[in-house]
C-alpha cells in the first residue's frame, strides 16, 4: 500500500502534464506591454486553449476574454498572441456574432469609411460616396445597417437579442474601424 502511494505521488505530476498542450508561453510578449494584458492571454490561449477558432466559439466566455483584450489593448500592444495573423490586425475575433452585419457586410458596404465615431456606447461609421452606415447603441441594444447598394442587405433599425450580440456587432464595428483606420 504504502509502495502504491509513493508511485502515484511520483506519477503524478508526469500524468497531469500528458496530453496536448495549450499555447503555453505564448503570451510571455506581453509581459511588458499594458497591464491586464498579459493575464488576459493567458485565460484565452493558455488557461482555456482558445486560439483555435473551433474551440473558441464552444466557450461563452472566449468573447468577453477577447473583447476585454480588445477594450485594453494599446496602439503599441499585438493582437491576441494566439490568434492566427496575416500581418494586418489579425482576424476578427472568432466568436463575434452580430445581426446587424459580418465582416464582410462591412468590408463590402464601408471600404474607405469616410467617418467614425464612437464613445464606448455609440458606434458609428459612414462612407458618403457609398451612402453606406453601420450605426450601433449598446445600451439601447440597436443598430442600423444601410448597404448603399445591392451587394449588401440593409438591415434597419434591428434590435439586438442579448448584449453578447452587442458585444459582437461592436466588436466586429471597431475591427473594421481599425482595418480601415478611421479611428
Amino acid at each position: 500500500m504504502r509502495r502504491l502511494l509513493l508511485t502515484t505521488i511520483f506519477l503524478l505530476p508526469l500524468v497531469a502534464n500528458a496530453g496536448p498542450k495549450a499555447d503555453r508561453g505564448v503570451c510571455a510578449e506581453l509581459e511588458g506591454a499594458t497591464p491586464g494584458l498579459h493575464g488576459l492571454c493567458v485565460a484565452y490561449c493558455e488557461a482555456q486553449d482558445l486560439g483555435d477558432p473551433v474551440k473558441a466559439e464552444s466557450k461563452k466566455s472566449s468573447l468577453s476574454l477577447l473583447l476585454a483584450y480588445e477594450r485594453k489593448r494599446g496602439p503599441d500592444d499585438p493582437d491576441m498572441p494566439c490568434m492566427g495573423t496575416s500581418g494586418d490586425r489579425g482576424t476578427p475575433p472568432p466568436a463575434a456574432q452580430c445581426g446587424c452585419w459580418t465582416i464582410d457586410d462591412l468590408r463590402t458596404a464601408l471600404p474607405n469609411p469616410s467617418a467614425c465615431v464612437t464613445n464606448g456606447d455609440y458606434h458609428d461609421a459612414s462612407q458618403s460616396d457609398k451612402g453606406s452606415s453601420a450605426v450601433l447603441y449598446q445600451s439601447s441594444m440597436l443598430c442600423d445597417f444601410q448597404g448603399g447598394d445591392s451587394n449588401v442587405e440593409s438591415k434597419s433599425f434591428h434590435f439586438l437579442q442579448s448584449h453578447e450580440e452587442a458585444a459582437g456587432c461592436a466588436a466586429l464595428w471597431s475591427y473594421h474601424a481599425e482595418q480601415t483606420n478611421c479611428l
